[in-house]
């Protein structure tokens, strides 16, 4: 499992509220693995920004963004999160990606 600090972006349409929700969802997850998370939060028009500055390992949104996503940033569907249905299965693909990448 990780053995560093993953980095992640959420965005949603203003990037405050859904970004928030699912950025709670995702560090009790980690915490409950005992895996160290570092987040930012944006609107779909400043995550490009981000992602050029910050250089993030995952890229969890509220559906459709319309962004280009670099082959070296996984994007995941944060719906789950947002609307508490499939949320383990979201967090076992997360898992399974990350084992991918340390």
């Amino acid at each position: 499992m990780p053995s560093r600090t993953i980095k992640v972006v959420f965005a949603c349409g203003a990037g405050v509220a859904q970004c928030t929700a699912m950025d709670i969802q995702l560090r009790k997850f980690f915490k409950e693995k005992g895996w160290a998370i570092e987040t930012k939060k944006g609107n779909y028009g400043e995550v490009p920004g981000t992602f050029r500055s910050w250089k993030p390992d995952l890229y969890i949104t509220t559906g459709g963004t319309g962004v280009t996503v670099p082959d070296s940033i996984k994007h995941f569907d944060g719906l789950p999160l947002i609307i508490n249905r499939g949320k383990e299965d979201l967090f076992n693909r997360i898992a399974a990606y990350l084992e991918t990448i340390e």
